[in-house]
């Protein structure tokens, strides 16, 4: 992984990919190395990352560098998991649907009879039998329903405000 929060520009990420990749390969111990980075964190670079071809041309970048040395470094590839930068203090006290979202998520984890419905509703999809084959022994609760919550809240966050971003 490589987080990028603090990264603006390309060529501050490309400086980053190489460290990466000299960080991989002084952990060798005298190996090549196969890698695969995947760029996270929420920063000024996302949007450069979803022009076209910036990804395949950062791939290409690194591994010309490091592809003809001994030991070499390849970069199988690189995945973009990154997201648009967020103030969730700005964006709740808006009135579009991303704030609603927001204070339903605040809601649900400020209100103790809401998680006792989300454990009911989710207590009977995992017993469905359609279903049920397709997650975990158990419905999630007490501190695992409130994590669920807050991965929701990131999953809905990360799709909206890359509508924003478009």
């Amino acid at each position: 992984d490589l987080d990028v929060s603090r990264t603006d520009t390309v060529p501050d990420l490309i400086e980053g990919l190489h460290q990466r990749i000299q960080d991989a390969l002084a952990e060798s111990d005298g190996r090549s190395v196969v890698l695969r980075i995947r760029l996270a964190g929420r920063g000024g670079i996302h949007a450069s990352l979803r022009q076209p071809r910036v990804i395949e041309d950062l791939l290409d970048e690194v591994n010309d560098e490091w592809a003809e040395r001994s030991p070499f470094a390849w970069c199988e590839r690189i995945e973009d998991e990154t997201a648009a930068m967020f103030s969730r203090e700005d964006r709740v006290e808006g009135a579009d649907f991303l704030a609603e979202v927001l204070k339903t998520v605040d809601h649900a984890k400020d209100n103790a009879e809401l998680p006792d419905r989300l454990r009911k509703g989710l207590a009977d999809l995992y017993e469905h039998r359609r279903y049920r084959s397709h997650l975990s022994d158990h419905a999630p609760g007490g501190d695992e329903l409130f994590l669920l919550i807050e991965e929701a809240e990131a999953v809905v966050v990360d799709l909206l405000a890359r509508d924003d971003d478009a």
